[in-house]
């Protein structure tokens, strides 16, 4: 644990885990940061672990020091704001679980009788605010906002790049606030609509704006929607198929590229069904690299091999059937 103090400081809510970093003169990585305002501006830091079960104890402890010097210090804050600093290789996908360990925080200010102005989850180029225990109790989990070079370099000339991580970010967040309103399945399901929508009307896929195809990505993240959307697919609809889940896998850049997995297993049995067994297997190939655990991916990826084989000896092969058997584990 540390602490330091600094004559008062303005500072708006965007700017606080930029002004932490200055301060230390480095990005505090896994580290939850309280910034007590008051006649002096304080901050006090702590590490802490990846594993929630550790929470609690640090919260009580890391608290009961900071408001233990508070009164040493002869200082009464107005508010504190708390900054729990991303693990390396962290990104929005650690929001939710990252929320609980700032509703510990939270709590023990509470029994500390410390005002809590603000939470905020950082990596090093974004940030977020974290929502409170109930609707009143302040703003609920905010959109994306830049930071740091990230902010100055979208003012000067924005990026594509940072275009594509904002929209996937913000994608993230509204996916996460659909699955609180419907439920898990429900949510799917509405999706997985959607998808047979897409391939049924006719529309131009390449017209889609990508907002409106990003969710898809973390939808296709579960083995569930990625077997029901496979089965899905009609005969005269695979070429559509390939084409749409190729833009989905497109989207998958940057820190969201471990997340391509999912559409490249959608990606490839299209590809696959549509006759292209040797771009199936590449397709299928580089989605068990990026998520070996995905058992649909290593059948579908057998099936492909299978096909390719029959395909140069000439042997007729039913693919639907095929594939069906593999992804049942007949």
């Amino acid at each position: 644990m540390s602490g330091s103090s600094t004559p008062h400081i303005d500072l708006q809510p965007g700017g606080l885990a930029d002004f932490v970093a200055d301060a230390y003169g480095y990005e505090p990585a896994g580290r939850a940061v309280l910034i007590a305002f008051g006649s002096k501006l304080s901050l006090f830091d702590i590490g802490y672990d990846k594993d929630p079960n550790t929470w609690p104890a640090l919260a009580a402890d890391f608290i009961g020091f900071v408001a233990h010097r508070l009164r040493a210090l002869g200082q009464d804050p107005r508010e504190v704001v708390l900054i729990i600093y991303a693990h390396p290789g962290d990104g929005p996908e650690a929001i939710e679980k990252h929320t609980l360990l700032g509703r510990r925080l939270v709590l023990a200010c509470g029994n500390h009788n410390l005002p809590v102005g603000g939470r905020q989850f950082a990596t090093p180029t974004r940030w977020w605010r974290l929502p409170g225990f109930m609707p009143s109790d302040g703003p609920g989990l905010g959109s994306v906002r830049l930071r740091g070079a990230a902010l100055a370099q979208a003012a000067a000339a924005p990026s594509p790049a940072d275009a594509d991580a904002g929209l996937m970010d913000q994608a993230y967040l509204d996916f996460k606030g659909e699955l609180s309103i419907h439920g898990h399945d429900s949510l799917l399901q509405l999706l997985l609509l959607f998808v047979v929508d897409l391939l049924a009307d006719g529309q131009d896929l390449e017209e889609l704006a990508d907002q409106q195809l990003a969710r898809l990505v973390f939808a296709a993240q579960s083995g569930a929607f990625r077997h029901l959307a496979a089965l899905r697919f009609e005969p005269q609809e695979v070429k559509r198929a390939r084409l749409l889940w190729q833009r989905v896998a497109d989207l998958c850049t940057g820190e969201h590229a471990q997340l391509v997995g999912g559409p490249l297993v959608l990606l490839g049995i299209a590809t696959l069904l549509d006759g292209d067994c040797e771009g199936a297997s590449g397709h299928l190939g580089r989605a068990v690299e990026a998520r070996p655990e995905a058992k649909d991916a290593r059948a579908a990826l057998l099936c492909a091999e299978f096909a390719v084989i029959a395909q140069r000896f000439g042997v007729p092969l039913d693919l639907p059937g095929e594939l069906r058997r593999h992804l049942s584990g007949d």
